[in-house]
């Protein structure tokens, strides 16, 4: 009997472009996991995701098994010191690509617990790409702060806020493509992102930067520390003909040397 969870190549397309696009960062090779274009496994709870992972065999960051998570409301996955745990702990050694887009919450993440926070912790290592939820307006704080095989993250047109320390030490994530109703990026939020090449920006009007939502603006030439320990080659891709708005603004002029136009 087939395993109710699986759905196959015909059924792809449901999980949707977002998807997609996580995993083509990520590709499955043979051997372990289920590369991109071949099954791929859903759950409707975390337990459910729990118990499918542990039945599935131990793999490697570059051929995670593809998951979709649907109908969880991320928001609500435990008090404020939890933020994420309560997800990555389901992950059983495995790693994962996880599309969330068909979960809900309005911010995804957000505690402060030594658990959430603790460099290298093996659980969140596991977590190869994602797909946020289609819904999400905040990644929280911390939110997947040294998740060090991310290579992939896929941001939902509805984001208004990338959490301080969101991404801080995801050493894998090589690019980042952020939708133009992005608000603000806060203090830390790629810090220590060692391998972040490239970071295109859809909006006409630059993102506040550094520190939180209410902070005064950041005097003129002061380091916002989003993208500190981020290679020398970092590059800042905005919409052609913003480059200078984006240069003078608050926090950004810090990095007008890496801004330049995006060419779509």
């Amino acid at each position: 009997m087939k395993n109710p969870g699986l759905f196959y190549r015909r059924g792809w397309a449901v999980m949707g472009a977002a998807l997609a696009a996580a995993l083509a960062a990520c590709p499955g090779g043979g051997g372990q996991g289920n590369g991109a274009g071949f099954e791929a496994y859903e759950a409707a709870s975390l337990g459910e995701l729990s118990a499918l992972l542990a039945g599935l065999p131990l793999n490697t960051a570059e051929n995670p098994w593809h998951i979709a998570l649907k109908g969880v409301n991320l928001g609500n996955l435990g008090g404020a010191e939890d933020g994420m745990e309560p997800l990555f702990r389901t992950f059983q050694g495995r790693y994962v690509s996880l599309a969330m887009d068909a979960c809900t919450g309005a911010t995804i993440g957000w505690g402060s617990s030594a658990a959430q926070n603790t460099a290298g912790r093996p659980d969140k290592d596991k977590l190869a790409a994602v797909a946020l939820p289609a819904g999400a307006v905040r990644v929280g704080y911390r939110a997947f702060e040294n998740a060090r095989s991310l290579k992939s993250a896929v941001f939902p047109p509805s984001l208004r806020t990338i959490g301080r320390a969101a991404f801080s030490g995801c050493v894998s994530l090589a690019r980042a493509e952020l939708p133009e109703t992005l608000e603000h990026i806060e203090d830390a939020a790629f810090s220590g992102c060692a391998n972040l090449e490239t970071l295109v920006l859809r909006g006409q009007s630059p993102p506040g930067l550094g520190r939180g939502p209410y902070s005064p603006p950041l005097p003129p030439g002061e380091d916002p520390g989003v993208f500190s320990g981020l290679p020398g080659n970092f590059r800042i891709m905005v919409p052609p003909g913003r480059e200078a708005a984006y240069k003078a603004a608050s926090g950004w002029s810090f990095y007008s040397s890496h801004i330049g136009a995006s060419n779509r």
